[in-house]
């Protein structure tokens, strides 16, 4: 582990764009422990982006719900190497990828592809500091971790 010198703190810390990724099967298990729990929480509280039905109350209520399991999430991909470094803010690939309106989108992606879109949407998501539910209200998220998860059970690393 190396020490990140500006907040003091070990880290794994996101892999180098190119390098080999290796992600351990315990790595994998729990990636795809929390892409489950994720999907249990849309069954019993859906969230629905922009839903005139969602009052102040419900939209704190799955506020409270999502957010410990976001911040695993987080901690995960951070920890695990799973995230890049890249220039992700410059990457008209991302656009290119969001923007497409083809279903099962998400599909096409090889496993670096996919780590760097996650990386773009975490960054993005830091740097905007939107809550849970707008973080995960269009989809982009979770689709591209099930397809990830996928991938990595099947063994593409």
């Amino acid at each position: 582990m190396r020490k990140n010198r500006e907040f003091g703190w070990e880290e794994v810390g996101p892999s180098q764009e190119g390098e080999r990724f290796t992600f351990s099967d315990e790595a994998v298990n729990h990636m795809v422990d929390i892409y489950e729990r994720f999907k249990e929480l849309q069954v019993a509280h859906p969230i629905v982006r922009n839903n005139p039905e969602y009052d102040m109350e419900k939209k704190r209520i799955l506020e409270e719900i999502y957010s410990p399991l976001i911040s695993e999430m987080f901690d995960f991909a951070w920890g695990s190497g799973l995230m890049i470094v890249f220039d992700w803010m410059d990457w008209e690939e991302g656009n290119y990828w969001r923007e497409l309106e083809t279903p099962n989108k998400w599909d096409a992606m090889d496993v670096e592809t996919a780590r760097m879109m996650i990386t773009a949407l975490i960054r993005a998501e830091r740097f905007s500091y939107s809550t849970a539910t707008g973080f995960l209200g269009n989809g982009y998220f979770l689709g591209v971790f099930d397809h990830l998860s996928r991938q990595l059970v099947r063994g593409h690393r």
